[in-house]
């Protein structure tokens, strides 16, 4: 799991993410490569990089100052492979310019009548550190429904054992010539979940944010997105542990496709 390093909070143990994706997600997703091409169905790559005043994960502030996070998306039919990395862009952590951590998701997506089901993992590394390994198996189911319901399950199979869940929705609003997407998400985590991540015992409601984002084409195949995010934890325990309770976030992603 995540290792909360500068939310005034401080992990029961030693925490992080270290591991590549393991042999339970990497066989079904070659074999599902390799029948998708066969198939005939083609690959998109989507590229993209971030830069954001600062670093928030389920509602706890990691880095408080700006980073720069890029990623790449490779979707084939139902399969999506995913790398994303963070790079502190000052010294808010000590590691100004160095990719300090780079996660890896897998995932296959199908429908079953109205809803979207997804499940797949997620493998977190820090290559700058030698933390413990960590990994979530994920699922969610999503609804074919106004707001396009979500609920998500992320289950830490190596650090915490803990199980976090979320329901989030998305809205396009109309604001003229392009439309403002605005997402909202609501957090939950079991007792192993929040006391390995945020040191309070108990589970409980842990965090919501809402995101707005504008899409903004530059080419047929780049898109500029400004981003204006706000969260806040929930639970007063995690608040009081908290230097920062509530966080208003804002940037801009460079987006391709291909």
């Amino acid at each position: 799991m995540k290792r909360l390093r500068d939310a005034g909070i401080t992990p029961a143990r030693s925490l992080g993410k270290v591991l590549a994706l393991s042999l339970t997600l990497f066989p079904p997703a070659v074999f599902t490569v390799a029948g998708s091409a066969r198939a005939g169905l083609v690959p998109s790559i989507t590229p993209q990089v971030a830069v954001l005043n600062k670093y928030l994960w389920r509602g706890a502030l990691l880095t408080d100052g700006p980073v720069m996070q890029p990623s790449v998306n490779l979707a084939l039919g139902g399969l999506q492979l995913n790398a994303w990395g963070n790079m502190d862009l000052d010294r808010a952590n000590n590691r100004p310019g160095r990719l300090d951590e780079i996660d890896y998701t897998a995932g296959y997506t199908f429908g079953l009548g109205l809803a979207g089901i997804t499940l797949g993992g997620i493998a977190y590394t820090y290559p700058q550190h030698a933390f413990p390994a960590s990994m979530e198996l994920t699922g969610s189911v999503s609804l074919s429904l106004p707001g396009a319901p979500t609920l998500g399950l992320n289950r830490d199979v190596k650090e915490s054992q803990g199980t976090y869940l979320s329901l989030s929705g998305q809205h396009s609003i109309p604001s003229g010539p392009l439309d403002l997407s605005a997402a909202v998400s609501v957090g939950w985590g079991d007792n192993h979940h929040n006391a390995c991540n945020y040191c309070v015992d108990g589970s409980g409601l842990t965090d919501a944010s809402l995101n707005l984002t504008r899409d903004l084409p530059l080419t047929p195949a780049i898109t500029l997105e400004p981003s204006l995010g706000f969260s806040r934890l929930l639970d007063s325990r995690l608040r009081n542990r908290a230097e920062h309770a509530q966080n208003l976030s804002f940037g801009i992603t460079l987006k391709g496709g291909f």
